[in-house]
């Protein structure tokens, strides 16, 4: 969960003759994305987002004017105009490939710069279509920007691009820029876009469906199988079929909606999943403090553990007691757990309370006193790993809690706490996501404003995942 505090970006498009960009995909290939109106979504989150206010603007991290400067500075170097990338950038984009395995962090990156490297070092079968007027000045511009130079042979209409061991073949069109990593990934996007046939969307439905969502919708993705992994939400035994992904700006934030179509090899995981979310809500009634907070299953240990992993760094497999610790505590506790605690700044720290089913109190207790180290009357400890940081265990009233905080603080600081459903920021985006959700989590992200550039802005990211009773599960994120 902490690598989603980023954010994200990335694809849509449609072009003439009646066929959407996407009929260029194989068969065999395993995504696609569009982008569209790169531009045009830049000046409106700037605009309408408080966070994206800050991020984009000269008196904030400035990202707009280094994207720009970045892309100017290759033309300096190359002598070539790259003014025609810029305004490309407006322009509708695909990439397409068989074996890039893609996750939500690829697309929390507000660079497009990132995504054309992230093509170039891309393995397999893979190809780009820009949309543009002039694909000559294109292709120019794109090399200098990748570092790459152009080679043509006479009488061919594929060339090359070569440099650091690099080399992409590349076709030229009246209307748009096809380039790839193979000539034959070239050729095969041809005939299937010429013969309407062996298209990855061979479904009439899903077309459809993808080509209407893609009319209001800065960013639309398709991935096959496996091909795309979210390293947030439930971690269970469960296969993905498909996955859809849109991203579009929305009043004052920008929307993320990923879909996944999954088979669960275990259906009795797949009904306790989807009634869960019925306990959910009284979480957020409950004391918190802290930047960031994720409610999720006590009963999850996958999620859980990946939750941990992410935060302190660690593969927390490589420690068994720590592993064990989890387990007795899940075994332990009914309902819902919550993870909070500060993550900007110097101090950061964790927290995760679960409730204590008082069947197992003292099997529990017995455990911890058995296992731990012993901090004070009734309190435990233990060291994470290698690291300075030492978790400590102890009841506080009818919960576990489990806390990289020393005992005393803690309670001060939960004392002093909040509810979420208090929260204004937090409130403002509940009110436009799912009101039913498996997890949840949410991130102050005016903390970062104020601690790295002294401005007070109310910015906030919101996360949610549900499952329904055929095992589908929806993402939402929203950064405000």
């Amino acid at each position: 969960m902490k690598k989603l505090f980023l954010l994200i970006f990335i694809l849509l498009i449609v072009l003439a003759s009646g066929q959407d960009i996407f009929d260029f995909v194989p068969s065999d290939f395993g995504y696609f994305l569009v982008i569209n109106k790169t531009l045009d979504y830049f000046d409106y989150l700037k605009n309408n987002s408080p966070f994206f206010n800050v991020y984009f603007s000269k008196e904030g991290f400035n990202a707009e004017n280094i994207i720009f400067s970045y892309i100017d500075a290759a033309g300096y170097n190359y002598e070539v105009d790259t003014s025609i990338l810029k305004k490309s950038l407006n322009n509708e984009i695909l990439i397409a490939g068989d074996n890039l395995d893609l996750n939500i962090q690829d697309f929390l990156v507000f660079d497009p710069i990132y995504y054309i490297e992230l093509f170039k070092s891309s393995s397999g079968k893979v190809f780009l279509i820009w949309e543009t007027e002039n694909s000559s000045s294109l292709i120019e511009a794109i090399s200098a920007v990748l570092n790459l130079s152009i080679f043509k042979q006479k009488g061919e209409d594929i060339h090359e691009l070569r440099g650091n061991g690099v080399c992409f073949y590349y076709k030229t069109y009246e209307n748009y820029l096809l380039i790839g990593s193979t000539k034959e990934s070239l050729n095969t996007a041809d005939e299937v876009y010429s013969s309407k046939d062996n298209n990855l969307l061979s479904d009439e439905d899903k077309k459809k469906y993808i080509s209407e969502k893609m009319k209001d919708t800065w960013l639309t993705g398709y991935f096959d199988s496996n091909k795309f992994s979210i390293d947030l939400g439930i971690k269970a035994s469960f296969s993905t079929k498909e996955t859809y992904l849109f991203a579009l700006p929305k009043d004052d934030a920008l929307v993320v909606e990923i879909n996944q179509k999954m088979i669960f090899l275990n259906k009795d995981e797949l009904i306790d999943y989807y009634t869960n979310y019925k306990n959910q809500k009284k979480e957020l009634e409950k004391m918190i403090f802290g930047d960031y907070v994720v409610f999720f299953p006590s009963e999850s240990i996958g999620t859980l553990t990946n939750e941990l992993s992410n935060w302190f760094e660690i593969n927390l497999e490589q420690y068994s007691y720590l592993a064990n610790l989890f387990i007795k505590s899940i075994e332990s506790s009914e309902n819902y757990a919550r993870i909070f605690g500060d993550i900007f700044g110097d101090k950061a720290d964790f927290s995760v309370i679960f409730n204590l089913n008082d069947a197992h109190r003292e099997d529990f207790i017995n455990y911890v006193s058995g296992n731990l180290k012993k901090y004070s009357e009734g309190i435990y400890f233990c060291q994470v790993g290698n690291s300075s940081v030492n978790l400590y265990v102890f009841l506080n009233e009818n919960e576990l809690v489990i806390t990289t905080l020393l005992p005393e603080n803690f309670k001060d600081k939960i004392k002093k706490g909040f509810k979420l459903s208090e929260y204004q920021t937090f409130s403002e985006l509940k009110k436009k996501s799912m009101d039913d959700v498996i997890i949840e989590g949410y991130l102050d992200l005016s903390v970062i404003f104020e601690e790295y550039l002294g401005i007070s802005v109310k910015s906030a990211l919101l996360f949610q995942q549900n499952i329904d009773q055929d095992g589908n599960a929806k993402y939402y994120i929203m950064v405000k």
